[in-house]
């Protein structure tokens, strides 16, 4: 059996591995609409201006050398004490998705946070939320597209849906 780790990004191959992940996930789903590399990579950046009052450590989980999801636990200084999560992405694995959680639990917890919102990429000024139905439709812009498992995957994961966004 495949050994499952979570690592953080620490080098620019990691980041090229979690920038690059959705793109492998998604290779036969005609309704993904790939994100430009350099926009993903902009918006990671520490030159972006969300990052002047947040922080963000970045994950990806592996099965042997195979990269199986990625997510990012995200801290905004300028919010009420809650830590945040986005840029989830994982095959549809249990123990994937609830890795990557408790990657972010754990970072969340170090920070003193232990509220967990999202998924937020990286902010509410981005594209945030999961899609839990529409899943035959192309994406609107600034509109999640995911798929149809990430809810019961989630769920699993221990978290809830607390609002419904409508696009």
């Amino acid at each position: 059996m495949k050994r499952l780790t979570v690592e953080a990004i620490e080098d620019p191959r990691g980041l090229r591995a979690f920038i690059r992940f959705p793109e492998i996930l998604y290779q036969d789903d005609p309704c993904w609409v790939p994100p430009l590399r350099r926009d993903e990579r902009a918006r990671l950046s520490a030159s972006n201006p969300f990052f002047a009052h947040a922080d963000a450590r970045l994950f990806i989980a592996r099965r042997d050398r195979e990269v199986v999801g990625r997510v990012a636990a995200i801290v905004d200084r300028w919010m009420d004490g809650a830590g945040f999560f986005g840029f989830f992405e994982a095959i549809a694995d249990d123990s994937v998705a609830g890795s990557l959680y408790e990657a972010v639990r754990g970072w969340l917890r170090a920070q003193g946070l232990a509220v967990l919102r999202g998924p937020f990429n990286p902010s509410t000024n981005d594209v945030c939320g999961l899609l839990t139905d529409g899943f035959q439709y192309p994406p609107r812009i600034m509109m999640p597209y995911n798929p149809s498992y990430y809810p019961t995957l989630l769920e699993r994961a221990g978290l809830r849906p607390v609002r419904e966004l409508l696009s």
